[in-house]
């Protein structure tokens, strides 16, 4: 191995065991995945992720983790090795998802009062997956709309004109 990457193995591993400051005003969680093409087929890497904005706006790649899984158990143990660093959300007024059952259900054990939303970006394509091509771009440009006009947290009276406004766009059964 040469000295380059002994060099970088370690600042590497330095960087995943640093103490990290509760200074996060908000959070945003997400696994994502890569493909890496190998000699036989393409192989998936997963990746959970935290990003965090501070009080002062500045954004933050707080750490990273390569996992096997999106599953409950990868995910807890990510978040509470974050939590033991430092990461304990004293301040944190809202945590983002991309809405996996695997994470949701971390964030239960480890950060349970702090607030969570799904992450629009996410709600969309969510959405999106279940309307007839020919139609996603006008139930974007809907859907996003009413999220804009959204003043209070009152979703179920956006409900009802956002679905008649679709018509007939939804395909079969859906969870959004």
């Amino acid at each position: 191995m040469s000295e380059v990457a002994k060099r970088l193995d370690h600042a590497v591993r330095g960087y995943h065991r640093r103490k990290l400051e509760d200074r996060y005003r908000f959070l945003f969680f997400d696994g994502v995945v890569l493909k890496q093409k190998g000699v036989a087929k393409v192989q998936k890497k997963i990746i959970l992720c935290v990003y965090g904005i501070t009080w002062e706006g500045k954004k933050e790649m707080i750490d990273f983790l390569l996992a096997v899984s999106e599953s409950q158990n990868a995910w807890e143990g990510f978040l509470r090795d974050l939590h033991e660093r430092g990461l304990e959300g004293e301040g944190c007024e809202m945590i983002t998802t991309d809405g996996g059952n695997g994470l949701r259900n971390a964030l239960e054990v480890v950060y349970p009062r702090i607030p969570r939303q799904h992450c629009w970006a996410h709600k969309t394509r969510n959405v999106l997956d279940k309307v007839k091509k020919a139609d996603q771009n006008r139930v974007k440009k809907i859907f996003i709309g009413s999220h804009m006009r959204r003043i209070d947290r009152q979703p179920p009276r956006l409900i009802g004109p956002f679905a008649r406004s679709i018509g007939r766009s939804i395909q079969g059964p859906s969870r959004v």
